[in-house]
């Protein structure tokens, strides 16, 4: 990959850099190449950037219930078809453990829905193992049955097993 020519205006001098987005002059140049530099790896890091907003309302203690679903249905309604890649992520598997910890049975089972066919691989994850222990916590007898149970033998996944038991 060409280095790309980043041009500065500094208070003294005009300045060509030729080098990586975090070495400019200026700190609020580097921070917009910063997230220009993210947001080209990373293919959900603006959505992740606005649910990030709403899940720091969410947390508070202060916040009402009837905002706190609000803000729930609001951050489902952004993510949705994207849980099984968000719970993956550092600041997004939050996000969605916040969303299983405040949101109603029905938006839980829709979350539990997106990443049922990913559950085995969310739970060997570094941070989707910890939306997977927060599901086992807060499902109901019947999406443990009907989700979390391996196919047919009734036997847990080993991995599913253990995040309950190391998280719970």
């Amino acid at each position: 990959m060409a280095p790309t020519i980043f041009t500065c205006l500094h208070a003294y001098a005009q300045c060509h850099l030729r080098l990586k987005p975090h070495a400019f002059c200026c700190s609020k140049e580097r921070k917009e190449a910063t997230k220009a530099f993210k947001a080209k790896r990373n293919r959900n890091f603006n959505l992740i950037q606005d649910v990030t907003v709403l899940w720091e309302t969410l947390r508070r203690h202060d916040t009402t219930a009837k905002k706190r679903s609000e803000l729930v249905r609001s951050i489902l309604a952004k993510v949705k078809g994207r849980v099984p890649d968000l719970a993956g992520s550092h600041t997004a598997s939050r996000v969605i453990q916040a969303c299983v910890k405040y949101g109603t049975a029905e938006e839980r089972s829709a979350i539990l829905q997106e990443l049922e066919p990913n559950l085995l691989t969310l739970s060997k994850s570094p941070y989707g193992r910890f939306v997977v222990s927060k599901m086992v916590d807060l499902a109901t007898k019947e999406q443990l049955a009907g989700g979390f149970w391996a196919a047919g033998d009734g036997t847990l996944p080993g991995s599913i097993f253990f995040v309950g038991i190391w998280t719970g």
